[in-house]
């Protein structure tokens, strides 16, 4: 129990530290619109961030 209280919580910081790299990231292209929504899309159908909201 311990050790599955433990992951949900590994997982959910995971995913806040992912979503700040990821925000981050975008604010940095935001000036360039292509490569913006390019890199936003990549980012959204990735099916590593898909499984991390997915939690």
């Amino acid at each position: 129990m311990e050790f599955f209280n433990n992951s949900i919580l590994f997982l959910k910081y995971s995913n806040e530290i992912l979503e700040k790299i990821v925000n981050h990231t975008i604010d940095r292209f935001r000036s360039n619109t292509t490569v913006y929504r390019r890199f936003k899309n990549e980012i959204l159908h990735s099916r590593f961030f898909r499984q991390f909201l997915s939690y």
